[in-house]
């Protein structure tokens, strides 16, 4: 959702504090088709709001996103691009 919204909407690193009771987590994950390109929707990229984030494909994506996860790394953070810092201060 944030390659595709160009940093409008910024996907949260999941943590989770631990109350010390016994609990059950159901863990679930969607990827589009593995060939589908992930990208900035052209409506949401603008000379005022360039493109931030590089196209790539959904497989591309989730080879590196879990080992990112694991490592307690943004995966999206490789896939942006250098933007102007005007351009970056406005996604926020």
């Amino acid at each position: 959702m944030e390659i595709m919204s160009n940093g409008v909407f910024r996907a949260p690193m999941h943590r989770v504090v631990t109350s010390g009771e016994e609990r059950v987590s159901l863990v679930m994950f969607y990827l589009p088709e593995p060939e589908r390109s992930l990208e900035p929707v052209e409506e949401l990229v603008d000379e005022a709001r360039p493109a931030m984030y590089r196209k790539l494909k959904a497989d591309t994506f989730a080879n590196g996103f879990f080992d990112a996860f694991a490592a307690g790394e943004r995966a999206i953070d490789f896939l942006k691009l250098r933007v102007p810092q005007e351009a970056a201060a406005s996604s926020s």
